[in-house]
């Protein structure tokens, strides 16, 4: 799943896309579209996907639910994080085309003096550290949100390639 706001569109304030491959629901794409004039939800499915509609209950409420012929619908979701991209013709005729994701990469600083370069250059573990960890966020309550967070690694190395070179235990 990918969601974001849309900030400059006239038709639409938010954009969500699910990806489904399981025996329930099958193979394909569901992408929700906050429509701006009315905050209701259009939802777009991919062609033979099962989804039931009574599993959906949003804020305004849902607008329209259309199975459709997607030009391009693709979710990537790996280690290194998601990206999507879709292409499609809404209700009204518009074209809808969207193509985002939050991808970590290897870190590249910018800016250091020229002995810590050439650390980052020759010491692997200093240029991947940043991919090793993420961070999650937990929201209760929706009256009063609270939200608890942490930063955790993503991997089993704990530590392991930063103690082998720097020899330290």
């Amino acid at each position: 799943m990918l969601n974001f706001e849309i900030a400059d569109d006239p038709h639409y304030a938010g954009f969500e896309f699910q990806g489904f491959s399981d025996p329930e629901h099958g193979d394909g794409i569901l992408v929700f579209l906050n429509r701006r004039r009315d905050g209701k939800i259009d939802l777009y499915l991919e062609r033979g996907l099962r989804i039931d509609p009574g599993n959906y209950t949003v804020g305004n409420g849902i607008g329209e639910w259309v199975e459709t012929d997607f030009e391009v619908a693709a979710l990537d979701v790996s280690d290194r994080g998601v990206t999507a991209q879709v292409r499609f013709t809404d209700l009204a005729g518009r074209a809808v085309e969207v193509s985002a994701g939050d991808e970590t990469r290897g870190w590249s600083p910018q800016g250091l003096p020229p002995l810590m370069i050439m650390v980052t250059r020759v010491a692997s573990v200093f240029r991947t550290w940043p991919t090793t960890y993420r961070w999650t966020a937990t929201i209760t309550d929706p009256d009063k949100p609270t939200m608890t967070s942490r930063w955790e690694r993503t991997g089993g190395d704990r530590g392991e390639s930063y103690r082998a070179m720097t020899r330290s235990r």
